[in-house]
């Protein structure tokens, strides 16, 4: 298993629109957050479907993510923030368009839902820190790590052996049976990125 790798969030090649520098807090921690990156969708490699952000489904399922859809709509558009943590700069956090929350793996749950990743958290904390892992070898794809406490540095990886309404549900969890890291492909401007968002 990888461990977190910290590395500067890299430029893309079209402008985007930039927010301000944040700052939030939780207990002793400082959480800096921006520069900021607007409408941005994922893309699976394995199955080619974008992220989306179940915001139809109730209780703890609210705001699943899914590798699902064939198309980008409301629902598969993400802003990407570089999130410095203390000293230590290189974190990426995910807001979903689609209800303004944060991204967060659900370390708490059990079983099959284990990690599952949902946009919920309304401010930026531990729970929201991933680092972007660029594959050397195919500049337009990445691997995310989870660095949520309890997450282990665990893969962002959608579960394509589930069925029905969990079909393509992303977990932090280690790649199935030890096989390759999941990855992914950003957007912005229906134009793929170079390596990480």
């Amino acid at each position: 298993m990888l461990g977190r790798v910290v590395r500067p969030l890299m430029l893309l090649t079209v402008m985007l629109s930039m927010v301000a520098l944040t700052t939030g807090t939780a207990g002793a921690d400082t959480f800096v957050v921006g520069p900021c990156e607007h409408h941005i969708h994922f893309k699976s490699a394995s199955n080619g479907k974008f992220v989306s952000t179940e915001i139809k489904y109730t209780g703890g399922n609210y705001a699943m993510l899914r590798a699902r859809s064939a198309t980008v709509g409301a629902w598969e558009k993400f802003t990407v923030c570089e999130v410095t943590w203390g000293p230590v700069g290189g974190y990426l956090s995910l807001e979903s368009e689609a209800n303004k929350k944060w991204v967060v793996p659900e370390v708490g749950y059990k079983g099959a839902n284990w990690a599952m990743m949902r946009a919920r958290a309304t401010a930026v904390g531990h729970a929201t820190l991933f680092t972007c892992i660029a594959d050397p070898t195919r500049p337009s794809r990445f691997i995310l790590s989870a660095d949520a406490s309890g997450a282990n540095a665990d893969f962002a990886t959608p579960e394509f052996r589930y069925h029905g309404a969990s079909y393509g549900m992303l977990r932090a969890r280690s790649p199935y049976r030890g096989g390759p890291a999941p990855q992914w492909t950003f957007f912005t401007a229906n134009a793929p990125g170079n390596s990480c968002p």
